[in-house]
């Protein structure tokens, strides 16, 4: 009698572990971007949803909600957003953020594509935050972004013309430089 009353008490503890969920982070990609500022720059970021459930159910690990935190430096092209789920996908100035709009769109295994247009307005490192949120855990994961002028300047020299003599041992130069972005 023991031994049946010990091999119930361990089917119904294996029962019980089998309905918890397993917490995952969900991956995101790329974990970096470079661009050059003043120009128009596209990003696609990539989630992919590592939670699993065990057999017998749990809570739902459906991706419910995305919200990408763009850093003040980047301005947001309006109406460039899209993603390869269906959903509702707005923005404001510096978040954007996507909401399923029907259970299972992205589940366990699969993935979710975002992608975007903005504009560097200076250089520096800055971070964007990808938040995703599920019924039970909200992540959040950053992407560092490197806005880097990597385009030299464009120097024209006015006077003096190329091969000219100096009479009088003093040399003015005049030329003009224009940048990409702030010439310094």
């Amino acid at each position: 009698m023991k031994r049946g009353l010990n091999c119930l008490v361990i089917v119904a503890f294996l029962l019980a572990v089998q309905i918890i969920l397993i917490s995952a982070d969900p991956t995101v990609s790329p974990s970096s971007f470079s661009v050059t500022p003043s120009q128009n720059s596209s990003f696609t970021i990539i989630i992919i949803n590592t939670e699993a459930v065990q057999v017998g159910g749990g809570t739902n690990p459906n991706i419910t909600l995305v919200n990408i935190t763009l850093p003040s430096s980047l301005l947001f092209w309006d109406g460039t957003n899209s993603s390869s789920a269906s959903g509702i996908f707005a923005n404001t100035s510096s978040v954007l953020t996507w909401t399923n709009s029907s259970p299972g769109i992205v589940l366990p295994g699969e993935s979710i594509t975002f992608s975007f247009k903005a504009n560097a307005t200076s250089l520096g490192s800055f971070t964007i935050i990808v938040r995703t949120m599920n019924s039970t855990t909200t992540t959040a994961k950053n992407i560092s972004l490197t806005v880097a002028d990597t385009t030299s300047p464009l120097v024209t020299l006015n006077s003096p013309e190329n091969n000219n003599e100096d009479s009088d041992g003093v040399i003015v130069f005049n030329c003009n430089a224009t940048d990409n972005s702030a010439l310094n």
